[in-house]
């Protein structure tokens, strides 16, 4: 490249340009010209095009269907520039731009600036070069445009839109005037039609040569010693033959719809509802109905064992509740035919696709009766408990106990998978009771007495409690239920409402008049009916409906008393199983008789082996073997121990006294060292009050006190700002700090505790606590290998506004204890109707794992083990083509110029599944509630018949039935035995830094958790405090922007591969 057009790159780009090679590139189909490049050296090749600093669309030609490509700018060392030489056609009286100026050549600017009165940026092309009718822009670097997608100017032209790219921000008059363009750098216009991303092109492309099943079972494992159990899991005879599928569809005349809509979409109302709908129906028109018992889900679908006489027809059904009669149209339409056949020929070996519409028929069926005589809540069945057996939960609410059931394709037939259930359900009690409840300081039982009017926060909460539950008056000679719209601010006194006379009267003075005199008076009413026309009810006279399932999120002390109502060593839990499966076959079940489906009594037997644990190193090549699970630390270095030399005491809890942090202080140095760590006295020990000094500015001084400090140690109490603290250290300041409860160092200071601290802080320094002995490893180590693990967390239900956040972390070692982290926010469609698993920015977390890799290891992973979490098997294959897809292009844009295809092995592993075993000799379970032991694998009878798959028990249980982890091998290119994959995980499960036993899933997916959720939390003390200032302000928490959530979970660089989560 010559001076000229060096000078004039640079100047136009001053801090993008300082040495040039030609390069030829094509780009799209184009046909490019030179290409400078900064000089540089990428992570894998010189000439990596993904590691440009630059991002620029092109474009081939201005015809329609031709596609944009995009570099896209991260910042790195290497950088491109793209200038395709064949220039496109546009008029220039059809060129509109908008909001901000573009670069065009001088003749076409004035044309823009007339018509739009946008200035454009004129570099000084020669007249001639340029025809007025023609239209050349000079493609720039990705430039901040604010509400344009991909940066870019959506304007149009004769054959179809232009896309014109903007400059930089600030207007181009006060840019200083730019040197001569060199002739051979071509300009270049971008038209043609708005394409999708070349990464999604690119993504699909790979989607299509995916497979459309799973990696099939290979041979059952055989490392470990045999056990004998029992699973939750019981055999089901299906009949041969067909069951007949039919589409219904529900409406309410009282809702003026007499008439089915033909265009509007159907929307199930009430499951519960139609239900009843559906019974009303069968006695009514049994002959209709050829005599047959139908199986209905509540929703649309209903199935036959004997094909109906019609194809289609419509039903008037009307339903009689607190005295009121309900009309309702049912239309009934044949759907299909399910051929049984089909699920039965899987278990004979002559098809390789389990028919998941004979599983759903199945289902259905064995559902339908449970539906009716119990209370569903999801996938399970409940009943109230008897008076003297209800266990309360606090604030108004009680446990309900119950059973789930599902139908499952097994290895040799199908299976019924019934567990126990337990959740919670709102008491049935006056709605004064349960204000007094919810209002309760905790320190005493409270009477409506307590409370004159209610102050604003108490009402706020009381609201939020009531709204949408369903309530019942007991001032009316008959029943009346409503559902609850709001709590009114104003009490019963002050409440007015027009009379029919056109009066206004109090509710209060109406009560009075009309029922008696009330007792309260003075606290507010509950709203019911709607909005145009409410209506006013007191507390007094209202009681909240039995059987209403609570939704919303259990406090600490509710969740603690739930689990100690629930846990139950595996022994009660399968009587109690067994008994729910004897009442379902028991319950003289017209569906189950009419489908003639048959369910065994009994669990299943099968036969599971218990894998060896690994031997785990620790310094100087001390070796230890867990027992049940766990092992000690006494007397042991740790494999790599870090040193703490400059770090500080920052306490910020006024019951801890000097005295106590002295000892904490003392004891922790000393334990510390007995791990092998170099563990100093701090610097400093300091006190301050978060409510005098806000929390940044503490860690600012804490900071500032002692030059590259290593770590803050925080004292606080339960109230303390925990997320706040986490936010600020990580995103803000980049410090790492390890809290600690108030009550830990004043009460429970012991060297139990004291060393958990430190394997904590060991491996936020840098430090591993344990290593795997390397003659046990598995092979696969022998070569370089990342092991990743990715989760993805959601808002609570309801919340349309806050994103999900989905987080990996790659190894960076080959023990593997070092990983990296990234995360990165996701914002979700407010009209969708659930969560969506799928990372969508995989690609790019994928490239920056990589790189890590590299950087601490030299070398590319051949291998990638990717452990994802938090996916339901509805959603195993879109997860599964999405992501694998993004993986392969990520490795692919890591080495453009050669062939990089490391091996991947995809794992799904699921904790939220209701598979459990017993032992079946009391011998061979461990602890008090003889739990099935660590290293329980489970590989034949109840898994799946076609793909691979495994249960793996690798923790100890302490109380209740152990969970095991269920692991779906989604994809595997390295054709993985089920020992190879099976003894791997298992290890995995050993290298957790924050304790000395296995764990219930490997580290990598428990660390992809930890990291989501310090992200929440990240997202709540940053993102919702500048909310809700907002909100005082005027504005919401929904007016909250993608980048305000991005930057509030950006953890800064010096922490990401800090361990900073555990």
């Amino acid at each position: 490249m010559d001076s000229t057009k060096a000078a004039w790159l640079a100047a136009t780009y001053p801090r993008s340009y300082r040495g040039f090679s030609a390069r030829r590139v094509a780009l799209s189909g184009a046909r490019c010209v030179t290409l400078p490049r900064a000089v540089g050296r990428s992570v894998f090749h010189d000439n990596d095009r993904i590691s440009g600093a630059f991002s620029y669309w092109a474009i081939s030609s201005g015809v329609r269907g031709s596609s944009c490509r995009t570099l896209p700018r991260r910042g790195l060392v290497e950088k491109q520039l793209v200038f395709p030489a064949v220039a496109a056609e546009c008029t220039a009286s059809e060129l509109r731009t908008v909001g901000r100026p573009a670069v065009v050549p001088p003749s076409f600017a004035q044309v823009i600036s007339k018509k739009v009165g946008v200035a454009a940026a004129v570099p000084p092309f020669s007249a001639q070069l340029l025809p007025c009718t023609t239209a050349a822009a000079i493609v720039p670097p990705t430039l901040t445009m604010n509400g344009v997608t991909h940066g870019v100017v959506v304007g149009a032209t004769a054959d179809g839109p232009c896309c014109v790219p903007p400059t930089e921000e600030g207007s181009i008059r006060d840019s200083p005037p730019l040197p001569q363009v060199p002739g051979d750098v071509h300009p270049n216009i971008i038209c043609g039609p708005r394409q999708r991303s070349s990464d999604e092109l690119r993504l699909q492309e790979i989607q299509k040569t995916l497979p459309s099943h799973f990696p099939r079972r290979p041979a059952q494992g055989k490392l470990g010693r045999p056990i004998q159990l029992m699973a939750n899991h019981f055999s089901v005879e299906i009949p041969a033959g067909n069951v007949y599928h039919y589409d219904v569809e529900i409406f309410s005349e009282n809702n003026k719809e007499a008439k089915i809509p033909e265009k509007r979409k159907y929307r199930c109302i009430s499951t519960k509802i139609n239900r009843l709908v559906i019974e009303q129906l069968v006695k009514k028109y049994r002959l209709d109905l050829s005599n047959c018992v139908p199986a209905f889900d509540g929703r649309k679908n209903l199935y036959t064992r004997r094909e109906l006489k019609f194809r289609e027809r419509t039903f008037a059904v009307e339903l009689e509740e607190d005295q009121r009669v309900q009309k309702f149209v049912v239309k009934i339409q044949y759907a299909a035919t399910v051929n049984l056949d089909a699920l039965h020929a899987v278990f004979e070996n002559k098809v390789n696709t389990v028919p998941q519409e004979v599983l759903q028929a199945v289902d259905i069926v064995l559902r339908h009766g449970p539906s009716i005589r119990l209370t569903p809540v999801g996938r399970s069945f409940f009943k109230p408990p008897l008076p003297n057996q209800a266990h309360s939960l606090g604030g108004g609410r009680e446990v309900w106990f119950g059973y789930y059931t599902s139908v499952r394709p097994a290895q040799w037939k199908p299976m019924l998978n019934v567990d126990m259930s337990a959740t919670a359900f709102y008491e049935p009690q006056p709605v004064i009771s349960f204000m007094c409840k919810i209002l309760s300081d905790g320190r005493r039982e409270m009477t409506a007495a307590d409370f004159r009017d209610l102050r604003d926060f108490q009402n706020v909460r009381l609201n939020k409690e009531l709204k949408g539950l369903r309530i019942k008056v007991t001032h009316l000679p008959y029943p009346r239920k409503y559902k609850v719209v709001r709590v009114t601010k104003e009490p019963a006194k002050r409440l007015f409402f027009d009379m029919e006379d056109g009066s206004r009267c109090s509710v209060a003075d109406y009560f009075q008049n009309r029922y008696g005199r009330l007792v309260y008076p003075n606290l507010p009413c509950i709203q019911v009916g709607n909005l145009a026309h409410p209506v006013y009810l007191p507390f007094e006279v209202c009681e909240i409906v039995e059987g209403q399932h609570c939704r919303k999120k259990l406090d600490e002390n509710q969740t603690s008393e739930m689990i100690k109502r629930t846990a139950q060593p595996p022994a009660k839990r399968f009587n109690e199983i067994r008994q729910s499966v004897r009442d379902l076959v028991g319950s003289n079940d017209q569906c189950l008789r009419e489908f003639n489906i048959k369910i065994s009594t009994e669990p299943t037997q099968l036969k599971g082996r218990v894998l060896e644990p690994p031997s785990l190193v620790f310094e100087n090549n001390a070796v230890t073997k867990p027992r049940e699970g766990t092992w000690e630390l006494r007397g042991k270095h740790f494999f790599k121990a870090a040193s703490l030399t400059r770090w500080t005491l920052l306490n910020l809890s006024r019951f801890a006294q000097r005295d106590s942090l002295d000892n904490f202080v003392k004891l922790l140095v000393r334990t510390g060292n007995e791990l092998g760590m170099r563990i100093e006295q701090p610097v400093d020990i300091s006190s301050a009050d978060t409510n005098r000094k806000p929390i940044s500015t503490m860690l600012l001084e804490e900071q500032r006190k002692v030059p590259n400090i290593e770590m803050v140690i925080i004292v606080l109490t339960k109230s303390t700002n925990y997320a706040e603290i986490k936010q600020v250290a990580e995103t803000e300041i980049g410090l790492r700090t390890q809290c600690v409860i108030d009550n830990n160092v004043i009460k429970k200071c012991n060297p139990a505790l004291v060393t958990n601290l430190c394997q904590k802080m060991n491996a936020k320094l840098g430090g591993t606590n344990n290593s795997l002995l390397s003659q046990e490893k598995p092979a696969i180590f022998l070569k370089p290998i990342i092991i990743i693990g990715a989760d993805v967390t959601h808002p609570a239900p309801g919340d349309k506004h806050r994103p999900s956040i989905a987080a990996c972390v790659g190894s960076l070692d080959s023990i593997p204890s070092r990983f990296h982290s990234s995360i990165r926010v996701q914002m979700e469609d407010s009209t969708a109707t659930s969560r969506v698993e799928i990372i969508r920015d995989l690609k790019d977390m994928m490239k920056e794992l990589l790189k890590a890799f590299y950087r601490a290891t030299k070398h590319k992973p051949e291998r990638i083990i990717f452990y994802r979490d938090g996916v339901s098997e509805g959603q195993f294959m879109e997860v599964r083509n999405r992501e694998v897809s993004a993986i392969r292009l990520a490795c692919q844009e890591m080495s453009p110029n050669e062939t990089y295809e490391p091996a991947l092995t995809f794992i799904v592993v699921q904790k939220r599944h209701h598979t459990r075993f017993m032992p079946a000799n009391d011998r061979d379970g461990v602890g008090k509630c003889k739990n099935v032991p660590p290293g329980t694998t489970v590989d034949s009878v109840v898994t799946h018949p076609l793909d691979f798959d495994f249960f793996l028990c690798s923790h100890f249980g302490i109380q209740g039935t152990s969970k095991p982890s269920h692991y779906y091998i989604v994809w595997d290119d390295s054709d993985f035995s089920a020992d190879d994959l099976q003894k791997l995980s298992f290890y995995l499960c050993h290298t957790y830094a924050r304790c000395s036993r296995s764990v219930s899933i490997p580290a990598p997916v428990y660390y992809a958790h930890l990291a989501a959720y310090r992200a929440k939390n990240h997202v709540i003390s940053k993102v919702d405090v500048s909310s809700s200032s907002s909100d005082s302000s005027g504005g919401s928490a929904d007016s909250i922007t993608t980048s305000q959530y991005v930057q509030a979970v950006k953890v800064l660089d010096n922490l990401q591969t800090a361990m900073y989560f555990v």
